[in-house]
């Protein structure tokens, strides 16, 4: 009789149909610039960075009392003087910063409660550190923050560094917070790593913002006597001179470093479900 059954769930899982919806915003960011090596030339193993630079939010605040955004088993005390970044999408400017649960609720709660809504949400999280994020919105710009979000947690399929969906938290009270300027907020790293695609004469360089890859370029590698093979990624250019194979090192150029701009980042989110019958 157990044979028959499991005979019977192997057969309702012989066809698969699959639905996917897209999710998509854009990370709004500040790029600080970096120049110090335009000119120079140098040697670079695969995976370190050819030039880094920071990124951060265009606006940032500071909120001016102690707030507990939450309750029992999800709460999180935010103290006077915490620093938000900002974060836009639809047309509103929500605050958000990375809190760890008080200990009141971490003792209530083993694990971190995340909560999917019924919209995914794309939010700045490279900002944040592997604790939770938690928002505040200011609904009316009178200067208090009325409305709490939080229990980010990573949305099936995506990236654990930028995808995050959020939910509507309680306050224990209106939190009164001051505009700051942007450079005072949370700094993200911004980089560019190459790597050599298996046996090929080409190398990728990558793109990454806080470790998670943004764009990339793949050029193939100059032939001994020909020119150096120039690459613009992420508005920083540099020319590949050659790459050694026994050591494993590329001999690049810094053309042009970083320079100080606006950026907006798309992000996009695929989620597939899967229906068996």
């Amino acid at each position: 009789m157990k044979y028959l059954f499991a005979s019977a769930l192997m057969g309702l899982a012989c066809a698969e149909s699959v639905s996917a919806q897209t999710y998509a915003t854009a990370v709004h960011l500040m790029i600080e610039s970096n120049s110090s090596e335009d000119g120079s030339t140098k040697v670079i193993d695969e995976e370190t960075a050819v030039l880094v630079t920071n990124a951060y939010s265009p606006r940032a605040a500071r909120i001016s009392q102690d707030v507990t955004v939450g309750m029992i088993g999800t709460g999180y005390d935010l103290k006077a003087g915490s620093v938000l970044f900002g974060r836009y999408e639809d047309s509103v400017w929500t605050y958000c910063g990375s809190f760890g649960m008080n200990t009141e609720s971490a003792a209530a709660s083993a694990v971190t409660l995340g909560v999917l809504t019924a919209g995914f949400t794309l939010l700045l999280e490279p900002f944040m550190d592997r604790k939770n994020t938690i928002c505040l919105y200011d609904e009316n710009n009178d200067g208090v923050f009325d409305t709490g979000w939080g229990d980010a947690s990573p949305a099936a399929g995506g990236s654990k560094r930028i995808v995050y969906s959020l939910a509507p938290k309680s306050m224990t009270t209106s939190v009164p917070y001051e505009r700051i300027d942007p450079q005072e907020g949370p700094k993200i790293p911004m980089d560019i790593i190459w790597r050599k695609p298996g046996r090929t004469g080409l190398i990728t360089f990558i793109l990454r913002m806080d470790g998670q890859n943004i764009s990339k370029k793949t050029t193939a590698i100059p032939v001994s006597g020909d020119k150096p093979m120039t690459v613009d990624l992420g508005g920083v250019e540099f020319a590949l001179q050659s790459y050694d194979a026994v050591n494993e090192t590329i001999r690049i150029e810094i053309v042009k470093g970083y320079a100080a701009r606006y950026e907006r980042i798309p992000a996009v989110l695929t989620v597939s479900t899967s229906y068996y019958y």
